[in-house]
């Protein structure tokens, strides 16, 4: 994580944000937690996987994912609960 809390990796995070807004969340990823706590972190949202229980959500629910975000829509588009409210679009 060399990149962690840079302008760098903001700007990949915020593509549109103005240079103040990169610089100011840059900043607070770097007082948020280290390169290491972050890596961390990291790896252990990665092997966190709840879908054997999102069935047991029994209340309506909105996912939403925006248009060039930095995570990849297959997650929702996969999603369990799809099986439940066929109402959903991704």
């Amino acid at each position: 994580m060399r990149r962690w809390g840079t302008i760098e990796q903001a700007r990949e995070w915020l593509p549109e944000a103005s240079e103040e807004e990169a610089a100011r969340f840059a900043r607070r990823q770097r007082l948020s937690a280290s390169p290491n706590a972050y890596r961390q972190i990291e790896r252990t949202n990665q092997e966190i996987d709840v879908r054997t229980v999102l069935t047991a959500i029994a209340v309506p629910t909105l996912v939403l994912h925006r248009t060039g975000d930095h995570l990849p829509i297959e997650g929702a588009r996969c999603n369990p609960m799809r099986r439940r409210n066929q109402r959903g679009h991704a």
